[in-house]
């Protein structure tokens, strides 16, 4: 009922030689902290919080002037609870996720993993990876060399070198600034200019895929549930999940809305506790399901 689980392998593959390619928030490595305040059926909830120094560092990189202001530090502010909130959300569906995976016996067996292995190798182009990710390095090295050696401004360079290739996007951009500052991320942009299918091909051997086929196993049987409670979510699940299917977008929508509603549904079933309960409101967690609650 589902699309095949590997759809994704070559970005995939690719996140996992290279450094040019991924998002802002894949890069940054914020710390998690396991909150006194924040539990989950009674154990402690690891939230994610922003680094105070690359917020800055991110700002001034952004708008060649350190945050003084007191409207760029209500900005840091936000950004901060942003990045918190996002944060929050995530790990309380992915604690939702995991209950599920327990009550409906999901795991991934080692022929599971096999199986996921020979599919992505299958399924990818090493030789088109290798050239995405030789292109993609060699705009961003070139682009860092005009800031870093040439004295240009980053916006201009970003708008002239990279935003009309579309090989990245201007937070991403704005990272590898921050990063380029570092001769030593230049010289990791250099090895990726010279990526081979063979490393590809390597790295694919490497992935680690369990995660992977657990949740495309998840995500087939909560379909699966709704669809034996529900013929037309039955008769358009299979239309929605084929990437192929151009047809009305009604039946997507109607997919869409019911695995929301699953979800919701299951993460009410989680006992969450909130010591500060201004994250209620503040993270928009009614939104997702979750039932007020304080400690």
């Amino acid at each position: 009922m589902t699309q095949s689980p590997f759809y994704l392998s070559l970005s995939l593959i690719i996140g996992v030689v290279c450094a040019s390619g991924w998002p802002l928030a894949a890069q940054n490595r914020s710390t998690a902290k396991s909150s006194s305040s924040i539990f989950v059926n009674g154990i402690p909830l690891p939230v994610n919080e922003p680094s105070e120094t690359l917020l800055r560092q991110l700002f001034v990189t952004q708008h060649h002037r350190e945050p003084l202001r007191d409207e760029d530090k209500r900005q840091l502010a936000e950004q901060a609870e942003q990045f918190f909130c996002n944060s929050l959300r995530t790990k309380l569906d992915e604690a939702a996720k995991a209950e599920a995976k327990k009550k409906l016996g999901i795991f991934a067996t080692s022929s599971d993993i096999e199986s996921a292995r020979a599919e992505v190798l299958r399924g990818v182009d090493a030789v088109a990876a290798a050239r995405q990710v030789r292109e993609r390095a060699s705009a961003v090295s070139a682009a860092l060399s005009e800031v870093y050696e040439k004295g240009r401004d980053p916006d201009e360079v970003y708008r002239s070198m990279l935003k009309g290739k579309k090989l990245i996007d201007e937070a991403t951009w704005a990272l590898h600034l921050f990063k380029g500052k570092d001769p030593t991320y230049r010289t990791q942009l250099q090895r990726e200019m010279n990526m081979t299918p063979e490393l590809i091909t390597a790295s694919a051997m490497r992935m680690d895929l369990k995660s992977i086929v657990e949740h495309r196993k998840l995500e087939a049987a909560v379909d699966k549930e709704i669809a034996d409670q529900d013929k037309t979510f039955r008769a358009y699940v299979g239309q929605a999940s084929n990437r192929e299917f151009h047809g009305a977008s009604s039946a997507i929508e109607y997919v869409q809305q019911k695995r929301g509603e699953y979800w919701r549904r299951r993460v009410s079933e989680l006992h969450v506790a909130l010591g500060d309960s201004s994250l209620y409101g503040r993270c928009g967690l009614a939104a997702m399901g979750v039932r007020a609650a304080t400690r």
